[in-house]
């Protein structure tokens, strides 16, 4: 399978999926605010461009409280799968890093 990855339409950035399941983990703007370090409008605006993106909404916001829609809990479980696969990569690529060091000398072997 390829892969083109392009700013065109249908470009997100990663790093809103995770700020976008930090936000339904906590149910809440400010917590996930602060756990990411983005500004509630930030965060916000980055929702917003998400719901145009799919269509549908993917939040129900409160004045105190925010819930995902249907919508938003299969995006929040994809947004868990995806993050596992960067963990998973980032923890195998460190092992072959590991095994392609030199112990002696600390210079990789390729």
């Amino acid at each position: 399978m390829t892969i083109s990855i392009s700013r065109g339409p249908a470009w997100i950035e990663p790093n809103y999926l995770i700020q976008f399941a930090c936000i339904v983990s906590s149910s809440s703007f400010t917590e996930a605010a602060r756990e990411t370090g983005v500004s509630k409008s930030t965060l916000s605006r980055m929702v917003t461009m998400l719901e145009e993106y799919v269509g549908m909404p993917l939040l129900e916001r409160t004045t105190r409280r925010v819930n995902a829609t249907d919508a938003g809990h299969t995006l929040y479980n994809q947004c868990l799968e995806v993050y596992a696969a960067w963990l998973a990569a980032r923890e195998t690529i460190g092992t072959i890093k590991r095994e392609a060091v030199d112990g002696s000398t600390g210079q990789t072997t390729k």
